[in-house]
């Protein structure tokens, strides 16, 4: 109950309380707005009091200014409108300038773009294409009149004849005379091309335009004064008249340099031209001397085959005795060379790795020509002689890949490295730091002969049973970094998808590393052959491989370092200063003269210009090939030598084992191989199976044979010398000239270094003496401009000739008609006669087509040149004209105009009589500018002429000249379009175009339409 009485209470008081309550909510609910309203119109109130004050502060300010300019004659503001006048006018000076300056870069890029087509087209094959199709003089073939002759003689028109004799012979005349100007633009620009393309990257970058455009985006960023004359500084610094004094002396120290070696390989030249002179015989005469030697071997051994190949095998087993000891011989020196091996030569002059070929071919030859003899092996227990023959067949495979290496290297990989290198080939530089990058991440911090060292370690602890972790680790990095160097050689994508497509191409750089790599490939690949064969090595082989896998990659970044420092000597960029100096196979200062100091930016070690020459940037190479010799050749072909003479011995009847047996073990312990075969000679005239006058014929034959191979070898080796020293000789001179036309305007006119040629009975005759310094660019250029303005004037004369002569044969073509319709025997005539003359017209458009062609590479001209060549298959004038019944064939004509300015452009042709594939051969120009004439469109209207009547338009061609690369030119057949509602067939038209900067001029040549309509008139026509 008590609960239930306070519930009751509690219940009416929260009835009084809710009364009170809402009565407040409802009070409070209608004086809210009222205060928000009043509170936002208090913010406002506030907002424009301080305006208000803003306001008033700035008006008081202002008054302020005001009052101080009507007290202050020099007030600022007296002078307002004249600087914002001055200031509008900066800036539309300023909007002028760099609209001037986006035109320049324009022009700029255009200049640039030409350069570098230029030089493409000089690099193309077309060149030489032209130079072979112009090689010999031009075959005419039979006039055209020919085949009518008699038919004119007979009608009394013997006149018309002497005519065109008179014009054929001119014609004739100047068809040669155009051919060799043609040649000799070629000549001259082959000459050019020669040097020029050897430009490195840096003449490039050093170009006016390249660098007038490079200043102009620097002043767009930044046009403020400072950065003007900062500009202008470096201006006059990159084109002083006068240039630096280190520079001027830095660039002759290297000219000077190549100067050196120059003279130093023309010495070599002619040394080895002497010695090639003083054999007195040729590699020619020498063959076939050996192959009449090898044809009385043949016979003798078809005459006496069991005694003679008995008799034979002795004599040469004894000579292939005394090739052991002197092959021990040459082993043990090289032996003894150790590190130096690389400076080893004969005293001939030879290099060790001649020697010892020569020496591998010599045994080998004389094996081959052990296999001739018919040999039966007599001991079991030994392999057969024609199994022993093929180790020694492997040993000189790889002494023949040795020699293979270094002469590819020198004779493919060098130069294209060179050029690749002054050519700045990014594709190379990119594999180049891709393959340092690898060498850097994969060898843990160890550098290449860091871990070569180890792995010679590790061989000759594994020799001794040793085995040491930090070896085994070198081990397994070197195997990763192959791994990892032979996806870097795959080209990307390698190998054929699954849809049967060609992966990608490899890059100029990627092709050039793979191909040298696999000249090293292809040597560790010969020597794994001759290992199998005779385990020499033991199981060290793969160890050994991969020691020599280290010093593989050590050769081409040592070769590579040594060919880019070349290079940037060539470009006339001065290498940083040496502080040490450089290894003994690095480069060196060559022919400084006394008293020529240079700045320490601009010297060597020794204070002279660092210029590489050839035989050091090919010492890694050597470097590579007498360590290798060392390392693992070393003994190998005195071993398999070894080898085959004992199974040839046995064969022979001797008893090894009973040989080595008798030996008196307390002495030496060892048998002697001349001991061997004179006992098998005494053995042999024994028994009978050897006849003393056989083994003196015998004798004789090897001994002519082993003289005559010798005499070849030695010659073939010298004249491979020679042809390797004149190739320098030749590279070198190249070199020297590049590096004086390019920086001609510090180096100035040079002496001329002549080298005189000597022995050219031996080397070949020259017509002049071989100068390292060639005229100078300017000469060859005014030369090209000369020929190329010849060339010109010859062509207008052809040209006018060609229209006599076409008058005289449309004469003679209407005659033979005229005379065919009566006498139809003349029908084949008239068939010959026309075929003559599309056979001679074919003949000049093709020569005239050569000439066009010359116009894009003619850059000194200045001209675009267009030429319409021909028409054919035009429509017969009654298409075209209703009015025109009566007419068969058109006598058509060009006109060409360059729109808009179809007015002031126009130009016409001559006229073409009574054909419908007419053949023009008409050039035209306009001067206009570059930039000018890509916005114009080029309209040539093909006409059909009417002396008595309008000209009836056949159809017409429009091509804008943006769509055209004006600078490389090209050759287009198009359709003739009609120039009313009337859609017929209209023919085409063949036109040639191309734009030649220097002179702003643009040239069209018209040549040929066809399938126009006949006319009856004869007389001349009254245009052209």
């Amino acid at each position: 109950m008590e609960r239930d009485i306070t519930r009751s209470l509690f219940s009416s008081r929260v009835a009084e309380i809710k009364v009170n309550w809402f009565k407040n909510r409802e009070e409070m609910l209608g004086v809210l707005p009222q205060v928000e309203g009043a509170v936002e119109e208090y913010i406002t109130l506030q907002k424009l009091l301080s305006q208000g004050e803003k306001m008033t502060t700035k008006i008081l300010e202002e008054m302020s200014f005001l009052e101080g300019a009507e007290s202050c004659s020099d007030h600022l503001i007296l002078t307002l409108e004249h600087r914002y006048s001055e200031h509008t006018q900066l800036a539309s000076r300023q909007r002028t300038v760099q609209e001037l300056i986006q035109g320049k870069q324009g022009d700029l890029d255009q200049w640039m773009s030409q350069y570098q087509a230029a030089f493409s087209s000089l690099e193309a094959t077309q060149l030489a294409s032209l130079l072979q199709d112009i090689s010999s003089p031009i075959d005419l073939g039979p006039p055209s009149y020919v085949p009518a002759t008699a038919f004119l003689q007979n009608a009394g028109q013997a006149h018309l004849i002497s005519q065109c004799e008179g014009l054929e012979a001119e014609v004739g005349t100047l068809l040669q005379q155009r051919r060799g100007a043609l040649r000799g633009c070629l000549e001259q620009l082959h000459s050019y091309a020669t040097v020029a393309l050897l430009y490195p990257r840096a003449v490039l970058l050093r170009h006016r335009a390249h660098l007038w455009k490079q200043w102009l985006e620097e002043l767009l960023c930044d046009m403020t004064v400072d950065h003007c004359q900062q500009i202008y500084r470096q201006y006059e610094v990159q084109f002083a008249p006068q240039p630096p004094l280190a520079s001027c002396q830095f660039l002759s120290s290297v000219e000077l340099a190549l100067q050196h070696q120059a003279s130093e390989t023309n010495t070599r030249v002619l040394r080895q031209a002497e010695r090639v002179k003083a054999e007195g015989a040729t590699v020619h005469a020498c063959e076939e001397q050996l192959q009449e030697i090898e044809r009385c071997i043949n016979v003798f051994l078809l005459e006496n085959p069991e005694q003679g190949s008995l008799s034979l095998a002795t004599i040469i087993s004894s000579a292939l005795c005394a090739l052991t000891r002197r092959n021990l011989v040459m082993e043990g020196a090289a032996a003894a060379a150790g590190g130096q091996l690389v400076e080893l030569t004969s005293r001939d002059g030879a290099w060790f790795l001649e020697e010892l070929c020569s020496m591998s071919g010599n045994i080998t030859s004389l094996v081959q020509l052990l296999g001739q003899c018919q040999l039966l092996p007599h001991d079991l227990d030994l392999p057969s002689p024609q199994e022993t023959a093929q180790t020694v067949y492997l040993a000189n495979a790889v002494y023949t890949c040795l020699q293979e290496l270094n002469t590819n290297f020198r004779q493919i990989i060098f130069p294209e490295a060179l050029r690749c290198m002054l050519k700045g080939e990014v594709t190379l530089e990119t594999m180049l730091s891709e393959l340092d990058l690898l060498v850097e991440q994969c060898a843990d911090g160890v550098s290449l002969q860091g871990l070569a060292d180890a792995l010679h370690t590790h061989l000759r602890s594994a020799a001794m049973g040793l085995e040491h972790e930090a070896d085994t680790h070198c081990l397994h990095i070197t195997r990763m970094l192959r791994a990892q160097y032979s996806q870097l050689m795959q080209p990307p994508g390698g190998g054929v998808d699954s849809a049967g497509q060609d992966s990608p191409k490899m890059s100029a750089g990627q092709m050039l590393l793979v191909a040298f790599d696999g000249m090293f490939a292809q040597l560790e690949t010969g020597l794994r052959a001759a290992h199998r064969e005779d385990d020499f090595y033991g199981g060290a082989t793969g160890v050994a491989e991969e020691i020599f896998f280290l010093k593989r990659l050590q050769t081409i970044r040592e070769f590579f370092r040594l060919c880019g420092s070349f290079a940037q000597t060539l470009s006339g960029t001065c290498p940083p200063a040496a502080e040490d100096p450089p290894p003994s196979n690095g480069p060196v200062a060559l022919g400084v003269p006394a008293g020529v100091g240079l700045p320490g930016k601009f010297r060597g070690s020794s204070g002279a210009a660092v210029v590489v020459s050839e035989e050091q940037m090919t010492r890694p190479i050597k470097a590579f090939t007498a360590e290798f010799v060392r390392q693992m050749l070393m003994g190998l072909p005195t071993q398999t030598l070894g080898l085959a003479l004992c199974s040839t011995l046995s064969a022979l009847g001797l008893d090894l084992t009973a040989q080595v047996e008798a030996k008196d073990f307390g002495a030496d312990g060892k048998v002697s191989l001349d001991e061997l075969c004179k006992q098998t000679v005494v053995q042999g005239l024994g028994a009978g199976r050897l006849s003393q006058l056989l083994l003196n014929r015998g004798t004789v034959l090897a001994s002519s044979y082993d003289t005559a191979w010798k005499k070849l070898d030695l010659l073939r080796r010298l004249e491979a010398s020679l042809d390797a020293a004149k190739v320098s000789l030749q590279r070198t001179q190249l070199h020297i000239t590049m590096f004086q036309w390019q920086h001609e305007d510090v180096i100035g006119p040079r002496t001329q270094h002549v080298l005189y040629w000597q022995h050219e009975d031996v080397i070949g005759p020259r017509t002049q003496p071989m100068s390292v310094s060639p005229p100078p660019r300017a000469i060859i250029l005014s030369s090209m401009k000369k020929k190329l303005y010849k060339l010109s004037q010859d062509e207008a004369a052809i040209a006018a000739l060609q229209e006599k002569l076409a008058s005289l044969e449309g004469s003679i073509e209407q005659r033979l008609k005229w005379a065919g319709g009566a006498n139809p025997a003349l029908a084949p005539v008239l068939q010959d006669f026309d075929q003559t003359i599309a056979e001679r017209r074919a003949l000049v458009a093709r020569e005239s087509q050569r000439t066009s062609q010359l116009s894009w590479y003619d850059l000194i001209n200045g001209h675009l040149g267009v030429r319409v060549i021909e028409a054919r298959d035009l429509p017969p004038p009654l298409t075209c004209d209703g009015a025109r019944q009566d007419m068969a064939h058109s006598n058509p004509y060009v006109k060409i105009s360059l729109l808009p300015d179809h007015k002031n452009s126009r130009q016409t042709g001559g006229v073409k009589r009574k054909t419908q594939n007419p053949v023009f051969e008409e050039r035209f120009t306009f001067d206009l500018l570059f930039l000018e004439a890509q916005r114009r469109t080029l309209l040539l209207s093909v006409v059909d002429f009417d002396k008595f009547s309008r000209h009836c338009v056949i159809g017409k061609v429009a091509l804008p000249l943006s769509e055209v690369d004006l600078v490389k030119g090209g050759h287009w057949w198009k359709a003739l379009v009609p120039s009313s509602q009337n859609e017929v067939e209209l023919g085409e038209l063949l036109l040639s175009l191309n734009y030649l900067p220097p002179l702003e001029d643009s040239t069209l040549t018209s040549s040929e339409p066809s399938s126009c309509c006949r006319t009856d008139m004869c007389q001349g026509s009254d245009y052209g």
